[in-house]
């Protein structure tokens, strides 16, 4: 049951009973009321249609006026908007805001460990400082001792020599004294002689056998090749900045061909000037060029012998090691051609071309130098101990410096 409330319209009273509830609707136009972030004052009111962009009107005059279909946006809202395309840009939205937290997180990791790192590497700085202070402290030590042992030496000489002055001085001033006393008595005074001149010639040949001093210092010189090492340095080292890699993407891609009987074998690959791959498929003694971009074999070429690795000399030219102790040279025109080949004294697996010479491993313990020619110029396989160097060592690889 309803109250009734009395309203007054005119003359009339009305029961709130009898009110009912309308919807008012318009037909107003849509307009946008976006400021523009360039031109402040105006608004974003008009729409490229060849380059889907809202912009206002002075963006329009300045950057799309020779553009041919620029409408008001209330003039195109009605056939272009979608509530679809709301939907999906505020997914994307949503998805970007994701992604790029998840970036900044990482970023903030990153920072994180790059602080840690920069103090680990003051701290090492500042040990290697103590180290070296230490060590200094030690030739400081081991100079000061050779300055002690060589005054030692001339201290105990000089001493010696005093002690020795003194005997003389003494005996001298005695015999002096004897032939002096001795005066009125002939035979006496003659022993007296004689015995003076026995030790005069005594006193000569002491003091013939004291060095000739006329300085007695100790010095010390400092070693400038010490001092000059130093000042050529101007740091304890190197500071490195490890570059943090990560996998952007990772792609698979069949690259056997009509005529392979076997599975694909790949140990090893490279990079031609160009970017094409080149891979050395060992079951079917076959070098394949694959175009990266098409994930797809686009030429390749039958080998003599099961083939481990592949160097490109220049973009015309690759070398590939063979199973059987050889090294192939391959023309890397298209198509690709066998050219010459060359056997050597050792197997052959990885291999690398650096400065007109050819690096090559024997999947055991060594590596070969060799140059074009196929002369072995050097080989690497034991420390100065006679240790070996490598285990089962395959591929080769340069850095940067």
């Amino acid at each position: 049951m309803h109250q009734a409330f009395p309203a007054i319209q005119g003359h009339k009273l009305l029961d709130k009973s009898s009110f009912k509830t309308v919807t008012l609707t318009t037909n107003l136009p849509s307009v946008p009321t976006e400021i523009c972030t360039i031109h402040e004052i105006k608004i974003l009111d008009m729409y490229c249609c060849n380059h889907d962009l809202v912009g206002c009107t002075s963006c329009m005059a300045l950057h799309h006026r020779n553009c041919t279909d620029v409408q008001l946006v209330s003039d195109v809202v009605e056939t272009r908007f979608k509530k679809t395309d709301a939907d999906e840009t505020h997914q994307n939205l949503r998805e970007k805001k994701l992604a790029i937290e998840k970036i900044k997180t990482s970023r903030e990791a990153l920072l994180e460990e790059m602080n840690k790192s920069k103090t680990d590497a003051v701290n090492e700085i500042k040990a290697f400082r103590a180290e070296m202070e230490t060590m200094i402290r030690n030739m400081e030590k081991e100079s000061i001792k050779e300055v002690e042992k060589e005054y030692q030496t001339m201290n105990a000489m000089l001493l010696e020599e005093i002690k020795k002055s003194e005997i003389q001085i003494i005996s001298l001033e005695r015999l002096a004294d004897n032939i002096k006393q001795s005066d009125g008595n002939v035979a006496q005074q003659f022993v007296s002689i004689k015995t003076a001149q026995k030790t005069i010639t005594r006193t000569d040949d002491i003091m013939n056998s004291f060095n000739a001093h006329t300085h007695a210092k100790v010095s010390f010189v400092a070693d400038q090749s010490v001092l000059g090492f130093l000042q050529e340095l101007k740091t304890f080292g190197s500071v490195n900045s490890n570059t943090v890699y990560s996998v952007k993407e990772t792609r698979e891609m069949n690259i056997k061909v009509q005529s392979d009987t076997l599975t694909c074998t790949v140990f090893g690959s490279c990079l031609t000037q160009g970017g094409q791959l080149l891979l050395p498929d060992f079951n079917n003694k076959k070098l394949k060029r694959v175009d990266i971009s098409k994930l797809s074999v686009e030429d390749y070429c039958d080998l003599p012998s099961n083939p481990c690795g592949v160097c490109c000399i220049d973009n015309q030219e690759a070398v590939v090691t063979l199973n059987n102790n050889t090294i192939q040279f391959v023309n890397l025109r298209n198509p690709m051609k066998l050219t010459h080949d060359i056997k050597l004294d050792n197997y052959c697996f990885g291999i690398a071309y650096k400065d007109s010479k050819l690096l090559i491993t024997n999947n055991s313990t060594s590596l070969y130098i060799y140059d074009m020619a196929g002369t072995l110029l050097q080989t690497i396989s034991r420390d100065n101990s006679g240790n070996d160097l490598f285990s089962k060592c395959r591929q080769i690889a340069f850095s940067d410096s």
